[in-house]
């Protein structure tokens, strides 16, 4: 329970405000598609879940000192 209360950022937000639009005009409007939507963007947005198998989160940050690495430039000949 704690996880749905927390972290609401942005997209999660966005999630759940159109899945009450879309459930709005689905039982105003009778449109299944509509309440199809809602019901998928409302699971998404309580659950946290944006993407299939996470593939859309930001991957994790690595550690790496960038100040250490030596960088190779290769300079390119025009005709």
């Amino acid at each position: 329970m704690r996880t749905v209360l927390t972290n609401w950022d942005l997209p999660r937000v966005i999630r759940a405000v159109l899945a009450l639009v879309f459930l709005a005009t689905g039982i105003t409007r009778s449109e299944p598609v509509a309440l199809f939507a809602a019901a998928l963007l409302g699971t998404q947005a309580v659950l946290n879940i944006g993407c299939s198998a996470g593939a859309c989160s930001p991957s994790a940050r690595r550690d790496v000192d960038v100040a250490d690495t030596e960088i190779t430039y290769e300079e390119i000949q025009t005709k």
